[in-house]
């Protein structure tokens, strides 16, 4: 696996750009996202979408969400679903840098490894999205991809994979 240590995001104005219009456009308002902190307030101010998480890491509750987002990413699909369904996610949000930024800044690190686990919903999501049984590639970028639980939400994603996603 091709990995980054200088802790800076391979995420993109553009990319955030099309993925705040895309969840405008393609989902329904009352329909909520999960994602690590940072893109939570995109989602949130720009696409009008309820979120799991929230950039106010300071409150205890939040900081709990995220670092359970942290462990669940980096263990099977099963225990991410299983999240999802108690916080009423109807879609999570993943980025390339989860799985390839081996920083202290981190998912990786926040979530306590130094490699992916085997097996993990991360490597699913990155390399092989085809093979998850719960969740369905909806929207990729050049860095992200959002992943739709059940088949009552956004149309199936019918772009290619880009270079980061190439195992």
């Amino acid at each position: 696996i091709f990995r980054i240590r200088s802790g800076a995001s391979l995420l993109t104005e553009s990319e955030l750009d099309g993925l705040t219009a895309w969840a405008s456009a393609r989902t329904s308002p009352d329909e909520s996202f999960l994602s690590y902190w940072h893109i939570s307030g995109f989602i949130s101010a720009y696409a009008d979408r309820p979120v799991v998480s929230n950039t106010f890491f300071e409150n205890p509750a939040n900081r709990r969400n995220i670092h359970e987002f942290a462990a669940r990413i980096f263990q099977p699909e099963d225990s991410l679903v299983a999240m999802m369904e108690r916080k009423d996610a109807d879609y999570l949000v993943y980025q390339a840098d989860f799985l390839l930024d081996a920083g202290p800044s981190g998912l990786l690190y926040l979530a306590g490894h130094t490699d992916p686990p085997e097996g993990s919903a991360a490597l699913l999501m990155q390399y092989r999205p085809d093979e998850l049984r719960r969740l369905e590639l909806v929207f990729q970028g050049p860095s992200l991809r959002v992943f739709s639980l059940g088949s009552n939400h956004a149309p199936p994603c019918t772009s290619g994979a880009g270079v980061l996603f190439d195992e």
